[in-house]
């Protein structure tokens, strides 16, 4: 973090136990777009909310609290664009200045980095969620960069990515059987209510797998199941392979989403009825972009000048009107087989069209004659617009549906449900950087890693999290040791600011204490460099050492032992905390200001009525 700071230009902040220096970023080789990454260094002694609480929501409220954590913080470019009078930010609540807040929903990123090398990603915000120039792929690598090259250790993160109204953990896992995230190695960290990594890969196999005949009941019963029926019969017409489960018909409408053109927005071209100008009906308006259409395929699918489009168009379209709306209205609009692309020429300045043919992304697209009706059976429109809409509908009536329809009234019906809940009640992700860092240390001949755990004498804690790597050069004694870890406990933990080290030992040697004066490299062939390092500290006795705190015990009725970030109510005679969805308080209603858990109301209805 010294070293990345040096680069920095220093920003003025008015708030006392901040700083702050900010990172011009260049997008493309195009420094236009203005946007800054700020980082923000916070001295927890001096904040009034010293606990981190994304470390207790992921299993992580056991690790001391850190003297130092950093925000990198990369605002929107209109909250950039805004700042006169220097950086401006909001902190757990203490409002310095109101154009800039760090935990504001618009910020393209936010991540936290502990002192001790552990982290978070709060927020990251693509094209979906306001960003002008970046999307959330190169926020993502950007972040993972910087992680990266600081070295740190593990970092967090709460995955609640949505995809309009969908929730992506869902659906990129039904496609792709991981979370969007794991493209950048996070992976399962801790799961809400109870829920192990093995309950969520066996949740994730079972919705992947399910069968799609079994969505397609033999009589539908609603309107929900024509649908359904028309939209697995639409894809499963036009797919090269066979789909024969829920995660295959996922997999192949994404993939087929993506080879659709994305330089720019394209829509279908009847969504030009929507603006107001439109006083035409569809037949009309479909009449008109066909008739242009088949103008540009007489070109040769070279650029035609507006001009020359609306005089070959001229002679089936009597109405100018109608002309000149459409020819307005169509750009980057897929008619039929065919994208209507729109620009102006950079040399003449004139607007131009042109036709791109899109049928090869559909290898098995339906436009056959039937040679015993004498009709065409209408091909299916297949565009980005309607393969959200189709996903939208499966998502909405098939996954998140409070009462199963027709399609899923078979011996499996529980099956999706019950996945597709655990799936959403998976949140929690985390990434573990140091694995490669530390097999890159241990190639270093001048250094040794020692992983070195630290014990207060005389309290009820035993050995403190998290462990400690602590690289030194191998003619260091183990009074070198000794001091460096006393050093470092020091700069790097609120709690343990006065930590003096007394002695090392050696666990698996029934504690047999170090001379000051042995050689570390030594005691690493001993014990593979783990020691245990036992002190004490001066003062702070009813201090908050632990992101936890002072909150009681966690055992809930759904198995979790520990806070996992989901809603909680704490029982007021045992004072154990359970969440308030297994003890059956609904979201929407407030914790009731006396609560008794099962196992206390059990035991009070065993107590003998008083006799007055």
């Amino acid at each position: 973090m010294r070293s990345l700071l040096v680069f920095g230009h220093d920003e003025v902040i008015v708030h006392e136990g901040l700083k702050c220096w900010s990172f011009p970023l260049e997008l493309h080789h195009n420094s236009a777009a203005g946007l800054k990454l700020f980082v923000v260094e916070e001295i927890v002694g001096m904040s009034s909310h010293r606990q981190c609480y994304y470390c207790r929501s992921v299993g992580w409220g056991n690790h001391m609290i850190c003297n130092k954590r950093f925000h990198f913080v990369l605002p929107s470019k209109d909250s950039a664009t805004e700042q006169t009078e220097g950086l401006t930010i909001e902190v757990n609540g203490s409002t310095m200045r109101p154009k800039l807040r760090m935990e504001a929903e618009k910020h393209l990123l936010h991540g936290i980095l502990h002192f001790n090398g552990f982290g978070h990603l709060i927020r990251i915000n693509g094209f979906e969620g306001g960003s002008e120039f970046t999307s959330g792929h190169q926020i993502m690598n950007l972040w993972d960069r910087i992680c990266k090259e600081l070295q740190v250790r593990q970092v967090s993160l709460t995955d609640v990515a949505r995809k309009r109204t969908m929730e992506l953990r869902l659906i990129h896992g039904l496609a792709y059987g991981e979370p969007w995230f794991q493209r950048w190695g996070y992976k399962f960290g801790h799961g809400s209510y109870g829920i192990t990594e093995q309950m969520y890969q066996r949740s994730l196999h079972a919705l992947r797998s399910f069968p799609l005949p079994l969505l397609i009941p033999p009589i539908c019963c609603t309107i929900a199941d024509v649908d359904i029926l028309t939209i697995v019969t639409k894809y499963q017409s036009i797919s090269p392979k066979v789909l024969k489960t829920l995660g295959d018909l996922f997999n192949y409408m994404l993939e087929l989403k993506a080879k659709l053109p994305y330089e720019t927005k394209v829509l279908d071209f009847r969504s030009i009825m929507e603006a107001a100008s439109c006083r035409w009906s569809m037949r009309r308006v479909e009449m008109a972009a066909q008739v242009i259409v088949e103008e540009l395929k007489r070109s040769g699918y070279r650029w035609v000048t507006r001009q020359e489009v609306r005089d070959a168009a001229r002679i089936y379209i009597g109405d100018t009107g109608l002309l000149d709306f459409v020819l307005k209205s169509l750009g980057n609009h897929i008619v039929g087989n065919y994208i209507v692309r729109r620009a102006v020429n950079p040399v003449t300045k004139v607007l131009e069209y042109c036709l791109q043919d899109i049928s090869p992304a559909f290898p098995r697209t339906l436009n056959v004659s039937s040679s015993n009706s004498g009709q065409n059976i209408p091909r299916f429109q297949i565009t980005e617009f309607q393969i959200n809409k189709d996903l939208l509908h499966l998502y909405k009536y098939l996954l998140m549906s409070d009462q199963p329809h027709s399609t899923t009234t078979t011996l499996f019906s529980s099956a999706i449900p019950l996945a597709v809940n655990i799936l959403l009640d998976t949140k929690h992700l985390i990434k573990d950087y140091s694995v490669n860092f530390s097999h890159h240390a241990n190639t270093d001949p001048e250094h040794i890693s020692v992983t070195c755990v630290a014990r207060l004498r005389n309290t009820l804690y035993r050995d403190l999290q998290p462990n400690e790597v602590m690289r030194i050069p191998i003619n260091r004694t183990v009074g070198d040791l000794k001091r460096e870890v006393e050093g470092y406990y020091r700069n790097t933990y609120w709690g343990l600011r006065n930590f003096a080290a007394d002695l090392v030992v050696i666990e698996n040697e029934n504690g047999r204490e170090l001379c000051d004066k042995d050689l570390v490299v030594g005691l690493v062939k001993i014990d593979g460099g783990v020691v245990v390092v036992e002190g004490s500290k001066n003062g702070g006795d009813g201090e908050i050492m632990f992101e936890c705190g002072k909150r009681g015990n966690v055992d809930c009725l759904c198995g979790a032992k520990e806070e996992d970030g989901e809603r909680m109510v704490s029982c007021d005679i045992c004072e154990v905390w359970q969440h308030s969805r297994c003890v059956r308080i609904p979201d929407e209603e407030e914790v009731p200001s006396v609560f008794f858990c099962g196992r206390c109301e059990s035991e009070i209805v065993k107590l003998p009525l008083t006799q007055y």
